[in-house]
């Protein structure tokens, strides 16, 4: 798997790290690179002691 340059994300024009803007963007953005059955949930399993 590629991986991104070391300069990836300094600039705020040419940035190849992207967020979502929104959950409903985020679940139409990920639908174009996965497929459901890849996709899992997850818990922390140390969450529990991170936070009260």
């Amino acid at each position: 798997m590629p991986r991104p340059a070391p300069s990836a994300g300094i600039s705020a024009s040419r940035n190849v790290i992207h967020g979502s803007d929104s959950a409903e963007s985020a679940r139409r953005e990920i639908a174009l690179w996965f497929r459901p059955e890849e996709l899992l949930c997850w818990e922390d399993s140390t969450e529990h002691w991170l936070y009260e």
